[in-house]
């Protein structure tokens, strides 16, 4: 992964966070709402940051990190994964 492609990653997270199935975590009192404003408003905000990151140290940090962020990802984009535990 690079800096552009986490950037994308978080991106597809945060659009996922709109999703119907999340409402009903809230529906149905598993999260709490204001719980999944927070994780919403985070997402959004760790983008923008990495938006306004020095390209090269992100390629650094995000090179370093590489094995989890993938792993992460694929964890989180499963097929079957429990997102809100992976959150």
């Amino acid at each position: 992964m690079n800096a552009k492609g986490l950037t994308m990653v978080l991106s597809g997270v945060s659009a996922r966070l709109h999703m119907a199935f999340y409402e009903t975590l809230v529906t149905n009192r598993e999260i709490k709402q204001d719980e999944l404003d927070g994780t919403r408003k985070l997402a959004v905000s760790a983008i923008a940051i990495l938006r306004k990151a020095p390209s090269d140290k992100l390629e650094a940090l995000v090179a370093k990190f590489d094995r989890e962020l993938t792993s992460a990802s694929h964890s989180f984009n499963s097929k079957g994964s429990d997102p809100l535990g992976t959150l």
